[in-house]
């Protein structure tokens, strides 16, 4: 799920409808070490600061290791491409990924160009760093062609 800002509220993207007021008690922000790709907004409860939980970027870094991608996800996107997308079910930058396929990162920001135009990935630059990470259409093509 996406969080943003804008217009004085924090926005997030889910299938459920809601809304919360803190009323100017504040807001506690949670990271979550232990989870991947979920947003946590418990039921409010009035006597209290509402919470949201979020999961931390690179917190599921060792609780699994990317897949090989099915022969039709190669058979759609190519190799490189397919390979790319399936490294990307956790957060990495140009670097890390180059050096988990054994690529230039050259090759790697190609790849990632071409999954970007197609509304497939996403990036962000933090410091001196660019992390990539899948978008929610990344992540249903990845349901789609799951071997």
């Amino acid at each position: 799920p996406n969080i943003h800002y804008a217009d004085h509220m924090i926005q997030i993207d889910t299938r459920h409808q809601g809304s919360l007021t803190p009323g100017g008690s504040g807001l506690i922000l949670v990271p979550l070490v232990f989870t991947w790709n979920d947003i946590l907004v418990p039921e409010k409860d009035e006597r209290r600061c509402p919470v949201i939980a979020y999961s931390v970027r690179g917190g599921g870094l060792w609780s699994h290791q990317a897949e090989e991608p099915s022969e039709a996800l190669i058979a759609a996107l190519g190799e490189g491409r397919a390979n790319v997308l399936r490294q990307l079910t956790t957060p990495r930058s140009t670097s890390e990924l180059a050096q988990r396929l054994e690529v230039t990162p050259g090759n790697i920001s190609l790849h990632i160009a071409r999954l970007r135009e197609a509304g497939l990935v996403e990036s962000q630059q933090l410091g001196k760093w660019v992390f990539h990470r899948l978008t929610p259409r990344g992540e249903h093509l990845l349901a789609l062609f799951a071997p």
